[in-house]
């Protein structure tokens, strides 16, 4: 994830991912450097786009969150990034909300509740007639029904 650090599994590096995730309102400039930093030495890692990606959303970068973002939430397949790339697609619709691109909103919208639906009908194969319902999500400016 970031050379010279030791190597963690990729489950362990989603949860530092989301730990860090979970203080980024609080970090720094230094720390938002340091995560800006990794991903620039690493641009291939999905998981430091998607974290540089919210630090930026969290400084009220708009831009530069939007673009890291577009590149981390299609890379983010394996079953240990499934949450994060959620998340990605969930950031995207609301900031394509923000920018009133309601058409781009609903579309990002759906993927994440077309993800979030696929997800939950997997972890619960046995509750999947309850779950394969048709699912309606409210937004601030969209509403999104799916079959």
């Amino acid at each position: 994830m970031v050379a010279g650090a030791p190597e963690l599994t990729a489950a362990s590096q989603v949860i530092l991912v989301q730990t860090m995730q979970a203080t980024l309102t609080a970090m720094d400039d230094n720390w938002f450097a340091k995560i800006e930093q990794a991903q620039i030495n690493n641009p291939r890692d999905a998981r430091l786009q998607y974290l540089a990606g919210m630090a930026c959303k969290a400084r009220k970068l708009w831009g530069k969150a939007q673009q890291l973002l577009q590149l981390a939430a299609p890379r983010l397949t394996s079953s240990e990034n499934q949450s994060l790339q959620h998340q990605a697609w969930i950031a995207l619709a609301e900031l394509a909300e923000q920018r009133d691109e309601l058409d781009i909103a609903a579309q990002t919208w759906k993927k994440a509740a077309l993800f979030f639906r696929a997800e939950l009908i997997l972890q619960c194969a046995h509750f999947a007639p309850l779950v394969a319902r048709p699912l309606f999500f409210h937004t601030a400016k969209a509403n999104i029904f799916l079959m």
